[in-house]
C-alpha cells in the first residue's frame, strides 16, 4: 500500500469518463491509466471489468479484498488500466502475451490499442508462436470442431450468427489450426484462461481490431510472467495478475533471480533501483505498473549558436519550434496517472 500511495501523490488527475482504448501515440513503454472507480448500484467486477475494458482477472487481482459479486454502493475499486509495452519484439502488428491476458496492436510503430483476452484452458492451451492473420469474417457461423464435440456431443451441427453465437460478431482466424480471436456470448470470461484455445473479447474491441487488422498483419503469440519498461527516466516493472498471491516471505528471502538479472540488465550501471519496490511488486502481483527505479535526467542540449546578421542564401536555418524541420520534445504520457471517477 505504501507504494501505491506515492505513486497516487506522483500522478493525480480527475478524470471524467473511463480511459479509452482507441489508438495511442506511443511515448516510451507505458500505455493507459490506474485509476480509482467507487462502485454504482448492482455492480459487480465482471460489469466494472467491462465498463473499462480490462479483464476479470487483473480487476480482481487489483482488488484482492473485495468480494467479486457483492460489491458496496462506493466501494474504491483500483482499476489497472496501465499496462507496459512488450518489449522483446518489434512494434508491429498484433503482440498478444498469453501470461497477461492482454493484446496490443500496433499500428507504423507508432501507434498501440490494447484489449483483455480470454485464451486457452488447461489442455487447451493457446499456442504460442509468429503467424498471421489468414481471414476475416463478419457475422461468422460457428462448426464446433470435432473435439469440441467429443466434449460436448449435443452440440448442434452448427450455429448460425446471432446473439447466441459464441464466436460473437467477428472473427479473425491466424495460422494455427481453429485458432481465433472472436467476440463472445460470454462476456465476463474475458481477462481468464477458460477458452478451447481461441482468443475471446469484448465485443466492442474485437469490431475495433477487426477494423485495424488486414489479411497478412503480423501475429506474435507469446508468455512472460513479467514486462519491464521506461517512461522517461522512471523503470517500470509488471507483473502478470494473479488473484492466488505467493507468501511475502517466500518473495522475500526466495527472489527470482532471473527476473532481478534482466532488471539489472535493462537498468545499467546508472540507474538507482529499489528493490524493496521490485519484492512488493512481485509478491503483489497485482498486473499494475510499478516504478522501481530512476536513472540521471539527460542533460539538456546546448543551444544553437546564433546566426550573424547577414548570411548566405543557403544557409541552414537554425532549429526552433516554428522550424518543421527541428526536433520536437518527447511526448510524455499523458495517461500514466491515477485518477477518480464517481
Amino acid at each position: 500500500m505504501y507504494l501505491r500511495s506515492v505513486f497516487a501523490a506522483l500522478f493525480t488527475l480527475t478524470l471524467a469518463v473511463p480511459a479509452a482504448y482507441a489508438l495511442e501515440p506511443i511515448s516510451g513503454d507505458v500505455v493507459g491509466a490506474v485509476i480509482s472507480y467507487k462502485a454504482q448500484k448492482n455492480e459487480n467486477l465482471s460489469s466494472i471489468a467491462m465498463k473499462f475494458g480490462v479483464g476479470y482477472v487483473e480487476l480482481q487481482a487489483a482488488n484482492p479484498n473485495v468480494n467479486p459479486n457483492k460489491i458496496k454502493v462506493g466501494t474504491e475499486i483500483t482499476v489497472g488500466a496501465m499496462h507496459l509495452i512488450p518489449s522483446e519484439f518489434a512494434r508491429e502488428g498484433v503482440v498478444v502475451n498469453l501470461e497477461t491476458s492482454r493484446l496490443f496492436y500496433f499500428k507504423d510503430g507508432k501507434q498501440v490499442m490494447t484489449f483483455p483476452i480470454a485464451s486457452g484452458k488447461s489442455g487447451w492451451e493457446t499456442p504460442t508462436g509468429v503467424t498471421k492473420v489468414y481471414n476475416k469474417r463478419k457475422d461468422p457461423i460457428w462448426t464446433p470442431p470435432p473435439r469440441i464435440r467429443a466434449e460436448s456431443p449435443d452440440l448442434p451441427d452448427f450455429i448460425p450468427a446471432g446473439p447466441n453465437n459464441p464466436l460473437g460478431k467477428y472473427a479473425i482466424s491466424v495460422g494455427f489450426d481453429g485458432i481465433m480471436f472472436h467476440g463472445t456470448n460470454s462476456p465476463s470470461s474475458v481477462g481468464k484462461k477458460v477458452s478451447h484455445g481461441c482468443m475471446r473479447m469484448y465485443a466492442k474491441d474485437i469490431e475495433r481490431l477487426f477494423k485495424a487488422v488486414s489479411i497478412g498483419t503480423p501475429v506474435i503469440l507469446m508468455k512472460s510472467g513479467h514486462e519491464i519498461g521506461w517512461q522517461g527516466d522512471t523503470m517500470f516493472l509488471q507483473m502478470a495478475p494473479k488473484v492466488k498471491k505467493a507468501k511475502w516471505e517466500e518473495t522475500r528471502y526466495a527472489p527470482n533471480l532471473d527476473l532481478y538479472e534482466k532488471i539489472q540488465k535493462a537498468a545499467g550501471p546508472a540507474t538507482t533501483i529499489n528493490w524493496r519496490a521490485v519484492e512488493e511488486t512481485v509478491w503483489r502481483a497485482d498486473g499494475i505498473p510499478v516504478a522501481i527505479g530512476t536513472r540521471p535526467a539527460q542533460p539538456p542540449q546546448a543551444a544553437p549558436m546564433p546566426l550573424p546578421a547577414s548570411q548566405p542564401a543557403d544557409a541552414t536555418t537554425p532549429a526552433s519550434p516554428a522550424n518543421p524541420a527541428a526536433p520536437q520534445p518527447e511526448r510524455r504520457a499523458s495517461l500514466q496517472v491515477i485518477g477518480s471517477i464517481q
